[in-house]
């Protein structure tokens, strides 16, 4: 799936403009440090996110995809390296829920993107008719 925009940290921003030079993007936070960062009020982030969504879904045709080529490779803080079948069985053995990948735990994420599931069919069910 080509990606057209990302909101995040000045940091996540600069690094996927030097992958996606032309994506759309809204910086909502500046880290000073690990425990410091200017952030954006959320009432003008979202209208940021809305409206910069909005013109990359318009200039779908001129935001060109990322492509890596192969050989894929994925090299672990630990130093060990995993390519070709090596990466498949990593994804079988280390990816899913319930598991753990690193030191990951995906099931409280999990269990808050279901509430928020939950929560958006409630609401909908009063605005759709």
């Amino acid at each position: 799936v080509p990606m057209v925009f990302v909101s995040g940290d000045k940091a996540t921003i600069e690094e996927t403009r030097q992958n996606i030079p032309n994506i759309e993007y809204v910086i909502t936070k500046e880290a000073f440090g690990p425990y410091a960062a200017k952030t954006k009020i959320p009432k003008k982030v979202r209208r940021l996110i809305r409206e910069g969504t909005e013109r990359a879904l318009k200039r779908l045709n001129e935001i060109k995809p990322l492509k890596i080529d192969p050989p894929y490779v994925i090299e672990m803080s630990d130093g060990r390296r995993f390519e070709g079948n090596g990466l498949r069985e990593l994804w079988r053995k280390r990816v899913g829920w319930g598991r753990k990948l690193g030191n990951q735990d995906p099931e409280p994420e999990r269990s808050r993107q279901r509430k928020k599931r939950e929560e958006w069919q409630k609401m909908r069910s009063f605005i759709v008719p």
